[in-house]
């Protein structure tokens, strides 16, 4: 495989007060140009491991590195190693603070309190399964993750820290623990299910409960502008939001741009501008429901252009497996739907 790093060893060096060890600056850049993610769990716990995009449009990635002392591959030394470069990662972007994916990093890690979200996956011990813990570690990785990549696609550099962390962090809040409220069809079951399972790994209520929701917290940040726009609390704005998701049926898109491959930097891009799109228009088209006053409203003045929309899905979903050509020819239905639908003026 072109470019695979695993099991090499890359100079380090203590680069922080508190000796924590850092990548020498050569190596974490190239690292930043490899692959998007490498095909093992430690890439994918590594934080900010796929599809992290700069102004220029490069892909930022981390590939499994071998931390020194860590050469364990059991699970309980994978997780480790997954703790520490998080932790090491998390140290170098504090170190460069005027690095617009180091201050949109900042600025998630803060509007989301993953510190604190990471030393409560840290505490569980041994009653919770590896295999668990490692989850929760990925989707709170992952999390994070698209919420930044939506930061450097909204606000211009340079990027102001406290700015973000005011805007959002109320309305993420909020969200964390009343999302599941609003749910409604395939996601609501599959964030339930999610939940029970993890109780069923004797993970606490109050965190089964919360993880169950990352997967989708990062529509937190379209939907507290929506709510400011609109006046409405962030609840409001984001019944409305699923509400609209589960009327057009798009559930099936979004597993299907998810499970996409990013084998490589451009099928990573390519998997990421199709999430973009499928955001930005749920985002718009909720926007336009809102302007009417309720769901119903929107339909009532568009239901026609929503159904011929819905067929010309329903003949892309016939298909036997699904690709980026595929996918985009979706995403052009769904943007259409947008650009045609009646709205308040």
């Amino acid at each position: 495989m072109a470019g695979d790093t695993t099991g090499r060893r890359f100079t380090k060096r203590p680069a922080f007060e508190d000796g924590s060890v850092g990548l020498d600056s050569a190596d974490y850049f190239r690292l930043q140009r490899a692959k998007a993610e490498a095909a093992d769990v430690l890439a994918a716990l590594g934080y900010a491991a796929a599809s992290l995009y700069g102004k220029h449009g490069e892909c930022f990635a981390l590939e499994r590195v071998r931390l020194d002392g860590h050469d364990d591959d059991s699970p309980a030394g994978l997780a480790a190693q997954a703790l520490q470069q998080c932790r090491q990662l998390e140290a170098y972007l504090d170190n460069y603070p005027d690095e617009p994916i180091a201050r949109a990093w900042i600025a998630a890690r803060d509007v989301f309190g993953i510190v604190d979200l990471w030393a409560q996956i840290e505490a569980l011990g041994s009653d919770v399964r590896l295999d668990t813990q490692l989850e929760l570690f990925l989707d709170a990785r992952q999390m994070v993750e698209r919420s930044v990549n939506w930061i450097l696609r909204h606000r211009r550099p340079p990027i102001e820290i406290g700015s973000i962390v005011d805007d959002f962090r109320a309305g993420v809040a909020e969200l964390s623990v009343d999302l599941d409220t609003v749910l409604c069809g395939r996601m609501r079951e599959a964030t339930f299910a999610t939940e029970a399972s993890r109780l069923a790994s004797n993970v606490p209520e109050a965190l089964a409960q919360r993880s169950a929701l990352w997967p989708l917290l990062h529509t937190s940040f379209d939907i507290t502008e929506l709510a400011r726009r609109q006046n409405r609390t962030a609840r409001e704005a984001a019944s409305l939001y699923w509400q609209l998701f589960d009327r057009i049926d798009v559930a099936w898109l979004w597993d299907a741009i998810g499970a996409l491959p990013r084998s490589d930097r451009w099928q990573t891009q390519a998997r990421a501008a199709l999430r973009d799109d499928l955001l930005s228009v749920l985002a718009d088209l909720t926007d336009d429901a809102a302007g009417l006053g309720t769901l119903d409203d929107w339909m009532a003045l568009n239901g026609r252009v929503v159904e011929r929309t819905a067929r010309m899905l329903t003949e892309i979903r016939r298909a036997d497996t699904y690709d980026v050509t595929t996918l985009s020819v979706a995403m052009r239905q769904l943007r259409n739907l947008s650009l045609t639908t009646q709205r308040v003026t």
